[in-house]
């Protein structure tokens, strides 16, 4: 939290790049516009330890883009992850990041959008994400 607003970190980790999106918890149009983002490299393997420090440098210049000077804390988190390998260290370093509870995109997740697919857990998380978005947005 800082000056008063809690905020979201939304972090999409796919082959190629990981990409952070920080939004106000509070704010009306938090749903269509980030207030900041970020887009690192993926690495092809990375401890949670290693997530976490990365995770720091993220949120500290997410803050700064967003014009807000000093340490961020996101008191909540949405993790989406296609790749297998990756997904335990950045849920564990957003946990240990985050105040508040983190989300994982995938089979189980209560999006309120109803899945008709023979093996719902075929379903890639970044389509998943997609789709909701795009019902968000378009209605």
């Amino acid at each position: 939290m800082l000056n008063g607003c809690a905020y979201i970190l939304t972090v999409d980790v796919g082959n190629t790049f990981i990409r952070f999106g920080l939004f106000a918890e509070d704010s009306a149009a938090a749903q269509e516009c980030p207030l900041a983002t970020c887009e690192i490299t993926t690495p092809s393997s990375i401890t949670a330890d290693e997530a976490r420090m990365r995770l720091v440098q993220v949120m500290a210049a997410l803050a700064a883009d967003a014009g807000m000077p000093g340490a961020l804390v996101s008191t909540a988190a949405v993790l989406s992850c296609v790749v297998p390998a990756l997904e335990r260290p950045w849920k564990a370093a957003l946990s240990r990041t985050c105040t508040g509870r983190v989300l994982t995109v995938g089979p189980g997740l209560k999006t309120g959008m109803p899945v008709h697919y023979d093996d719902p857990a075929e379903i890639g998380p970044d389509r998943i994400a997609d789709a909701v978005a795009a019902r968000a947005v378009y209605g």
